[in-house]
C-alpha cells in the first residue's frame, strides 16, 4: 500500500511539473502575440489618432483572424488552379500574377485569386480574360467575382447576368453578325452556334466599352 501510494504522489509530481512547464511555454507564446497585437496597436494609433486602444487592439485581433482565413482560403484557390489547369509549375505562376495584378488595382488579393481560380477551372484563359474582366467590374463598381460569374455564365450561353454590367445578348449577336455575318454566331432563335468566335466578339465589346 505505501509503496502504491508512493508512485501515486511521483505521479501527481510528475503530472504538476509538466502542466507547469507546458504554462510557462504557452505564457511566452501568448507574450510573444500580445507583443505584436500591441505593436500593431501602436502603429493604428500613430496612424489613425482618434482611435482608442481598445479600438486598435480589436483592429489588430481582426487582422490576425483576416490574414489566417485568407492564408487558409489562397491554399483552397491554390488546389482550385491545379485541379483546373492539371498543372503545378502553371497553377503557381497563374497564382502569383494573380498577386501581382491584384496589387495594381484597387480589388483585394483574394478576390483577384478567386476571380482566377473560378475562370480556369470553367476552362476560360485568366491570361485572356483577367484585365477585361476586372475593367469591367471597376467601371460598373461591381465585384470582381459577379463579373467573372457573368462572363462564365455567358461562355456557355446564359445571358442574363451580363445585363448588370451593361451588355445585352441582342447587341452581341448584332456585333457577331456585323463581324461574322448572319447565322455563324448565333442562328435565328438566338441559340450560340459559335462559342469562340461568340466570346471574340464580346471580348472587343468589352475592351471598347470599358477599357
Amino acid at each position: 500500500v505505501k509503496l502504491a501510494k508512493r508512485k501515486i504522489d511521483e505521479l501527481d509530481r510528475m503530472k504538476a511539473e509538466a502542466l507547469a512547464d507546458l504554462k510557462d511555454k504557452m505564457s511566452g507564446k501568448l507574450r510573444t502575440i500580445k507583443s505584436n497585437v500591441s505593436s500593431f496597436a501602436k502603429d493604428t494609433i500613430k496612424k489613425f489618432g482618434k482611435v482608442g486602444a481598445a479600438g486598435a487592439l480589436m483592429i489588430g485581433g481582426l487582422a490576425v483572424k483576416s490574414g489566417l482565413s485568407e492564408s487558409i482560403d489562397m491554399e483552397g484557390y491554390k488546389t482550385q488552379l491545379v485541379t483546373a489547369v492539371k498543372d503545378t509549375e502553371k497553377a503557381g505562376k497563374l497564382m502569383s500574377d494573380a498577386v501581382k495584378f491584384a496589387n495594381k488595382t484597387p480589388f483585394e488579393t483574394g478576390q483577384v485569386v478567386e476571380a482566377t481560380a473560378k475562370m480556369e477551372m470553367y476552362g476560360m484563359s485568366s491570361q485572356k480574360w483577367l484585365t477585361d474582366i476586372a475593367d469591367m467590374a471597376g467601371a460598373t463598381n461591381k465585384d470582381i467575382n459577379q463579373a467573372t460569374e457573368a462572363m462564365v455564365d455567358a461562355s456557355v450561353g446564359e445571358w442574363e447576368r451580363l445585363k448588370e454590367f451593361g451588355i445585352r445578348k441582342d447587341q452581341v449577336m448584332a456585333e457577331s453578325a456585323k463581324k461574322y455575318g448572319e447565322d455563324v454566331v448565333f442562328n435565328a432563335k438566338g441559340q450560340m452556334m459559335d462559342q469562340a468566335k461568340a466570346m471574340d466578339v464580346l471580348q472587343d465589346m468589352m475592351q471598347s466599352k470599358y477599357k
